[in-house]
């Protein structure tokens, strides 16, 4: 489950894909296309966990990011591959989310994602496939080149959708 957990929280800004940025009427053209680019990287970021590209997931973490898996110390975002590769190796792991916000700072450089996520993986104890409900918040970094990496990506488990 700790792997599952860990997964977890690398894959929590895939929901942002499908979801609107937050817009109280202040939002500039600006703010929409930088919500639309972070959008666009979390759609890439879901293409690599349904392949099961590792390497692929792992790209889209800053060398520098923090992974906040609960009951676990924080990772760093070298240790993406290594722990997405695991959790792909189990039959009944699988991801969904859903984005509830998408934010942009005043200054353009840092993005946030917030949402839900329900994860399926196989109970180490007893075999059965069990299912994990919870919340996120990701936060984006835009690179110098222009793209966006995750800098930080925070999970937090809720009650069980079991």
């Amino acid at each position: 489950m700790k792997h599952a957990i860990l997964a977890l929280t690398l894959c929590v800004p895939l929901a942002a894909c499908n979801a609107p940025a937050i817009d109280n009427g202040a939002a500039t053209a600006q703010d929409r296309s930088a919500a639309d680019a972070v959008k666009a990287v979390e759609a890439d970021l879901a293409a690599a966990y349904k392949a099961k590209d590792a390497a692929k997931v792992a790209s889209f973490y800053a060398a520098d990011a923090d992974i906040v898996v609960p009951f676990q110390a924080p990772r760093s975002g070298a240790d993406s591959e290594k722990s997405a590769t695991t959790d792909f190796a189990d039959p009944a792991f699988a991801l969904d989310f859903a984005n509830a916000r998408t934010e942009i700072s005043p200054a353009g450089d840092m993005a946030y994602t917030r949402g839900t996520y329900t994860v399926s993986y196989t109970n180490p104890g007893d075999k059965s496939v069990a299912t994990q409900a919870g919340n996120y918040v990701t936060v984006f970094r835009k690179t110098a080149e222009g793209g966006w990496k995750i800098v930080q990506d925070i999970a937090s488990p809720g009650p069980s959708a079991n």
